[in-house]
């Protein structure tokens, strides 16, 4: 990586999050500084690094020359060169470099060298996020390019009348008179009337018309492009949805869809009045000041919002704003409630044990999410590792347990429980496990929930495949190594039952694939049961919400409960924290 500036330092994370060992070279000693502080191996000089390691690709970013004539010697045969400054690899521009250049299509050019080496230069030299594409939406590109042709013949017709010098504000005069906006606004932003064309001012002499087209069933907009975005748009979008997506940050917005790079405040009426469905899937921070939005465009919206709902010190704000819209349709998304197979889970235990009550319930969920965080994505300060699955883990305990008990244990105190915690300066704190005892009709029951961002084991309860199951549900190395653990055991009478939900990795390393889920019973060292389910949980708590939402059956109130408890545990965890570094700590003793 040749510049470790906003750019070079965004893309090193990223090559490395994809598995690739990048060194960095800048010739600014700060940058230096931050890059080996963040464990790259630095250089002050291309030479050096070319010295010391053959790279595969070496990633331009500096805007100036990168590479002089003694590094073009230096690279290794068939590099690649990955220019994102259009300067970067500039010196192969100069035909006494290269014997010959071959275009490869789609990819660049292959530069020969009298040496007999070659290096492939990604692109046409230009920025690679240039080559063969956009760098701004099509339709954004198309005002471009009809704006600068306006602009260009009204400067050749006032040749004679122009001092010498460069007319931005003549320009955009030009622009402004001659309906280009109007045309875009028609064309791309304002809906279209079946059965009849428009045509655009007469400053534009072309006349855009549109084609007939039934209504989509359901007008959605995706507030928010990241992970969850992304997921919610595919599934809405599987359903027949017509989406709008909108992201302030920008996350390359997806260009099957109608995409503004802006919040719902800015979303034309012409637009935001006829979606009937909202999903917002922006960081957490953003919730409430979305949701305010939504319910100020629409008093009547309808909305599913992900998890979490808000930050711990706005969930009083949240029902406020709840209370005071109470024509709008909410709903928090879900899935685990949705999942088949702990029903599955819960007919076993009562078939297997119906006289002896569930003595221990221990569920895991954890992901490593290290390389995430390095780049400065799933970074939750105000809820740590609460804030990622311990609402899923909250749904599957919901599940497990009977209504009262449940009710018993979200209303009990975190300060009873039994809490392990490893605190991190970057995320507040990276892994959490409870460990609490309820007691009902003079029973015992024993729930430890336990969770990680940083680190992913799979848990030692974990049963090999070893009975007889259908053809091509298992096999080995179907995907790499798992990352992310979601397992659940019930111990009832002498009887284990265990669930363990996607992605499913058995010990001996038969894998499952993707929305597949397993199912085991053990006694006394016996495997009585050992069952594979087909599930989308995520795919099927969408269903169930658009069409909650849609309908007009009434809706209960938002369940706050499960809010308040990470709330609660949050606060505790940071009344507690300590001032080292890095502390695993026991909050039990106090």
């Amino acid at each position: 990586m040749i510049g470790f500036g906003a750019l070079g330092s965004r893309l090193a994370a990223a090559l490395r999050a994809s598995g690739c060992q990048v060194s960095v070279m800048d010739t600014d000693s700060l940058a230096l500084i931050g890059a080996a502080e963040s464990g790259y191996p630095t250089y002050r000089h291309v030479g050096d690094a070319l010295r010391a390691i053959r790279p595969f690709v070496v990633v331009g970013t500096t805007g100036e020359d990168a590479l002089t004539e003694a590094d073009l010697a230096a690279l290794p045969d068939r590099v690649l060169l990955a220019p994102f400054a259009t300067k970067d690899f500039s010196l192969l521009a100069e035909p006494r470099h290269a014997a010959t250049v071959t275009n490869i299509p789609g990819v660049g050019r292959r530069y020969h060298f009298p040496t007999g080496r070659s290096a492939v230069l990604l692109g046409d030299g230009r920025s690679l996020n240039l080559y063969e594409a956009d760098a701004i939406p099509n339709q954004g590109y198309d005002a471009y390019r009809a704006g600068t042709l306006i602009a260009a013949t009204e400067l050749c017709r006032r040749i004679d009348q122009l001092e010498p010098g460069v007319h931005a504000d003549l320009v955009d005069e030009i622009i402004a008179a001659s309906g280009l906006f109007d045309v875009y606004y028609d064309t791309y932003l304002a809906l279209t009337t079946p059965g009849l064309g428009r045509t655009t001012p007469h400053a534009v002499s072309t006349v855009v018309s549109h084609p007939t087209q039934a209504e989509p069933a359901l007008r959605a907009c995706v507030v928010g492009y990241g992970v969850a975005g992304r997921m919610h748009s595919m599934i809405l979008a599987d359903h027949g949805a017509a989406l709008t997506i909108l992201d302030p940050k920008y996350q390359d917005l997806p260009t099957a869809h109608q995409s503004f790079p802006h919040g719902v405040a800015e979303l034309p009426d012409t637009i935001a009045g006829h979606i009937r469905l909202w999903s917002v899937c922006c960081p957490t921070a953003e919730h409430l000041p979305v949701l305010r939005s939504i319910l100020t465009r629409n008093p009547q919206a309808r909305v599913l919002l992900e998890k979490p709902a808000c930050q711990g010190h706005e969930i009083d704000v949240l029902a406020a704003l709840l209370a005071s819209h109470r024509n709008a349709r909410i709903i928090l998304a879900d899935q685990y409630t949705h999942a088949t197979t702990l029903p599955v889970l819960n007919d076993l235990i009562a078939h297997y044990e119906p006289d002896h009550p569930v003595e221990v319930i221990a569920i895991t969920f954890s992901k490593d999410r290290t390389s995430d965080i390095s780049s400065g994505r799933f970074i939750d300060r105000a809820y740590g590792v609460l804030g990622y699955e311990w609402l899923h883990m909250l749904a599957v305990l919901r599940q497990l347990l009977p209504a009262p008990t449940m009710a018993s244990y979200m209303a009990s105190n975190p300060e009873r429980a039994e809490l392990w915690a490893t605190y991190d300066p970057r995320l507040f704190v990276s892994a959490l496990t409870e460990r609490d005892t309820i007691t009902t009709d003079d029973r015992r029951l024993r729930i430890e929930l336990s969770t990680s961002i940083t680190g992913s084991t799979m848990p030692l309860s974990s049963t090999p495949r070893t009975a007889p199951c259908e053809p091509g549900q298992w096999r080995r190395g179907r995907r790499p190594a798992d990352d992310r653990h979601r397992h659940i055991t019930v111990h009832a009478g002498q009887t284990r039952f265990t669930a363990h939900l996607d992605p499913v990795t058995a010990p001996d390393g038969w894998q499952l694939d993707r929305n597949h889920h397993r199912i085991t019973v053990e006694r006394a060292g016996r495997l009585l049961h050992d069952e594979v389910l087909e599930d989308s949980p995520l795919h099927t708590a969408i269903d169930a919400a658009v069409t909650t939402l849609l309908g007009s059956d009434p809706l209960p109130a938002l369940d706050l409960a499960p809010l308040r408890r990470i709330a609660g545990l949050a606060e505790l965890l940071r009344a507690q924290q300590p001032q080292t570094t890095r502390t695993t700590l026991n909050t039990s003793d106090g």
